[in-house]
């Protein structure tokens, strides 16, 4: 054997020697037997049977007035029903960045205000309720509760350049050309 592999069979060897003697130890019944403490005077005081004292039966006649009046306030009314006044959601940090039209494929997409993209199909909806109504070319139709948005592509352009001078008013200095010296330098 290996010089590090004797300890540990040692150890393993006598680590199954300690179990085996706890085995035979717990099956000679050592310990099987329980001590209980002597009897004392707390079961007789726990023999008592507590009373219990029962509240007196109440008639409905009695508590008919809890339901008929309000029981915080006298003035105390039902909830008034809420209207419900919907403001029309925003559409301004939605911008429509593309259309897709390829046969019956018919999407728009769009850059949302936190930076999301979101692709919707025609006759998809919004989170906010907005409905595509209409994909076109160079636009889409949105629409909610009877009102039409209209959203177009941006349609990028170059930047205004100052306008060049006409040709003829630029001097141009156009001389023959010279003609080699002699001896080919």
């Amino acid at each position: 054997m290996t010089a590090w592999r004797q300890p540990l069979v040692q150890l393993l060897a006598g680590l199954a020697l300690l179990l085996a003697g706890l085995w035979a130890w717990l099956a000679t019944g050592i310990g099987s037997q329980p001590e209980w403490p002597a009897a004392s005077a707390a079961p007789a005081q726990a023999a008592a049977v507590a009373v219990v004292e029962v509240p007196a039966t109440v008639s409905l006649g009695e508590v008919a007035n809890t339901w008929q009046t309000p029981l915080f306030s006298t003035t105390r009314e039902p909830d008034r029903p809420v209207q419900m006044t919907r403001a029309t959601p925003d559409l301004s940090g939605l911008r429509l960045t593309g259309v897709v039209i390829d046969g019956p494929l018919r999407r728009a997409l769009f850059k949302q205000a936190d930076g999301h993209d979101l692709s919707l199909r025609e006759g998809g909806q919004l989170a906010n309720g907005w409905r595509l109504q209409r994909i076109e070319a160079q636009a889409v139709v949105l629409e909610l509760d009877g009102q039409v948005r209209r959203l177009q592509l941006p349609s990028p352009r170059l930047p205004n350049m100052p306008v060049p001078a006409p040709a003829s008013s630029i001097l141009l200095n156009r001389s023959a050309p010279s003609s080699p010296a002699p001896g080919g330098h």
